[in-house]
């Protein structure tokens, strides 16, 4: 009797929350979709402690997806415009919904192409993301490590109602020029992790 090889799965994922012990509740969401761009995972943070903080962060993430799905272009092109997409989305929700003005979402996005061997990768806010392999761990994008959007100093001041000027629908909007994606190259052993704020 001759026994087939059994193929690995190409992606093994998966998600957690950890609410703390003061948190009934999570304002994360986070999720994993195809898209023709690759496979996307991406995690967005609310604003944890207040009414509805969890809906700006579930409207980022549908609309990242929502734009991923149907837009265009190179893997950078695509994850600028999703960015963009929701921090719009976040920015809608808030005029139009008064419960919902003031609050805002962090968000931490991955673009995986398989047939290339390679991940893109955008954030915005106090979401990180980190990847595993033989050689450590390594804080890619977010928190305070990362000085390329100016976001560690904003993140360090937070207004008096304790929310981040560095957050999706909240200000002026996201300016194209300011965003910066990233791209690594995947080795077999590598695990990414993405990790909503606080």
């Amino acid at each position: 009797m001759t026994v087939e090889p059994i193929e690995p799965p190409e992606t093994y994922w998966g998600q957690d929350c950890h609410f703390g012990p003061d948190r009934l509740v999570s304002e994360d969401e986070a999720g994993r979709f195809s898209t023709p761009s690759g496979e996307l995972f991406v995690v967005a943070g609310g604003l944890a402690g207040q009414a509805g903080g969890g809906v700006p962060a579930r409207l980022a993430v549908a609309a990242f997806q929502q734009y991923c799905l149907a837009g265009e272009g190179s893997p950078e092109t695509v994850l600028k415009g999703a960015l963009l997409a929701a921090g719009d989305a976040v920015a809608a929700a808030g005029e139009k919904y008064r419960e919902l003005r003031g609050l805002g979402a962090s968000l931490a996005a991955l673009l995986w192409r398989r047939d290339e061997g390679a991940a893109w990768y955008i954030h915005w806010g106090d979401c990180r993301l980190y990847r595993f392999s033989v050689d450590g761990l390594h804080l890619l994008a977010g928190g305070s490590g990362d000085r390329r959007t100016g976001l560690a100093e904003k993140a360090e001041t937070a207004d008096e109602g304790g929310r981040l000027p560095a957050a999706l629908g909240l200000g002026e909007g996201l300016d194209p020029e300011a965003l910066s994606v990233g791209r690594r190259i995947c080795r077999e052993e590598d695990t990414f992790l993405l990790c909503a704020g606080g």
